[in-house]
């Protein structure tokens, strides 16, 4: 079976969850393009970006790989203000995907993740809904998604190889202290300690 990976990452959040997924499935992937510039002081081109995908506007994307060409195609986006991206609501609205088996993922978002994907399930409603995967952004950047990761790709008959154990903490290496030795001058020695020593004849 044929699988695409479809994902849109402003951040690179979903791109590294996307790209696993990517590798897990032995899957080709493909990372949307936003043309529109999203710049500005952080605050306000988030508050612009969320409210874009609130008000549900589409946006001009790239598609080098058309999904006509695949069995399975995964579709991934972060959520903003609790909607897909312009870029994947672009991309469905777009792209045929009638007969095709789809699965979905996102990251970021609160709470219950499934409700997330709601509004998706309504754009592929000829295509076959093989799987959902949800995860927090801070997992993904802590690495914890992975568990979650294995039991989705399970769905897929893909098993992925068990985690390897941590390594084993240093041993600490106490240095060797050597005794000091004072040197003793010979007793029939003269010690002279300054000018004012005086010699007797």
């Amino acid at each position: 079976m044929k699988a695409l990976v479809v994902y849109y990452s402003r951040t690179g959040t979903t791109k590294i969850l996307g790209e696993a997924i990517a590798k897990g499935l032995g899957a080709e992937a493909e990372e949307l393009i936003d043309q529109k510039k999203r710049l500005g002081l952080r605050p306000f081109r988030w508050l612009i970006a969320g409210m874009d995908a609130r008000r549900k506007k589409l946006t001009s994307i790239k598609v080098q790989k058309p999904p006509q060409d695949y069995d399975l195609i995964l579709i991934g986006t972060p959520i903003w203000a609790s909607r897909m991206t312009p870029a994947v609501r672009t991309y469905l609205e777009s792209q045929n995907l009638e007969g095709k088996k789809v699965g979905l993922f996102c990251t970021g978002g609160n709470g219950d993740r499934e409700r997330y994907f709601d509004e998706l399930k309504l754009m592929v409603p000829k295509s076959t809904l093989v799987g959902t995967l949800g995860v927090r952004t801070l997992d993904v950047r802590s690495g914890a998604y992975v568990e979650k990761l294995r039991i989705f790709l399970r769905g897929f008959g893909v098993e992925l190889p068990p985690p390897l154990p941590p390594a084993p903490a240093p041993t600490a290496i106490t240095p060797v202290q050597t005794p000091s030795t004072q040197v003793q001058p010979p007793a029939n020695e003269t010690t002279t300690s300054g000018p004012d020593t005086q010699t007797n004849p």
